[in-house]
């Protein structure tokens, strides 16, 4: 099963998707359903903690379908033809001033979307609740993989979604602050935690992203592409991609 907590320019009613819209928090839950358990829980019984003691101004709703038609639900959230971005690190725990800081910031950006004459359809920030330690499924220690990520955490999601370029700017800037909430929240609550290679923001660091392997794979580029022919996306800093210009991972 999966959680997610998500503030997002929404409906009121997801059946009318393009009436009424405005910042508003979703939790979703997912669970499997396995027919060949006639011993389950069913989703009432699954999530009863979850749910215990949360207040929502609408019933929850309860959607069955085959896994492999999973993405016609999501399908309006991410329409076609916006300007969309994925950027979020992680968190090892959520907490009530956390969540308020975040929706006051999505809020924010929100109103300076509208202000720049632009919609934000579909945007929404998500966080995404892991189990601990991923069922020990995690590595043994984050030199074993590029990617340092014995520690995870609670995966964070700030999607925009918008229609001019001109709110680029307004929404890369608000992206770093998001981060800079998150990475402050880390601070306070666990030890460093990488942030997640596919999230990768604009302002991100090759520290905050491969931690203490950076070194070690900087020496693994000039071994394996000495001229730094493989120079599109996150690029590590060669001497050799240094003199050409294309590094943008530096230590």
């Amino acid at each position: 099963m999966s959680r997610y907590f998500a503030v997002g320019y929404f409906p009121a009613n997801q059946a009318n998707p393009t009436v009424d819209l405005g910042p508003r928090t979703l939790l979703t839950a997912l669970r499997f359903g396995n027919p060949k358990n006639p011993s389950q829980k069913d989703f009432a019984a699954t999530f009863a903690d979850l749910l215990k003691g949360v207040e929502t101004t609408e019933p929850p709703s309860i959607y069955h379908f085959p896994y492999s038609d999973a993405t016609l639900l999501v399908d309006p959230f991410f329409p076609e033809g916006f300007r969309r971005g994925f950027y979020g690190p992680q968190t090892s725990n959520i907490t009530i001033t956390y969540l308020e800081q975040i929706t006051s910031q999505f809020k924010s950006w929100v109103a300076g979307v509208l202000q720049n004459g632009d919609i934000p359809t579909s945007a929404v920030f998500v966080l995404q609740y892991m189990f601990p330690g991923l069922n020990g499924n995690l590595p043994r220690s984050n030199d074993a993989t590029g990617w340092p990520h014995a520690d995870a955490g609670h995966q964070t999601l700030f999607s925009p979604g918008y229609s001019k370029a001109s709110t680029d700017d307004l929404t890369l800037k608000d992206t770093a602050t998001f981060n800079q909430i998150t990475h402050k929240h880390q601070a306070t609550v666990g030890g460093f935690i990488a942030d997640y290679p596919n999230y990768i923001s604009p302002d991100s660091t090759g520290r905050q992203v491969w931690g203490d392997n950076l070194a070690r794979l900087i020496r693994i580029k000039q071994k394996y592409d000495p001229l730094c022919r493989i120079h599109n996306g996150k690029v590590f800093a060669t001497a050799t991609c240094r003199a050409r210009g294309f590094a943008n991972v530096f230590p």
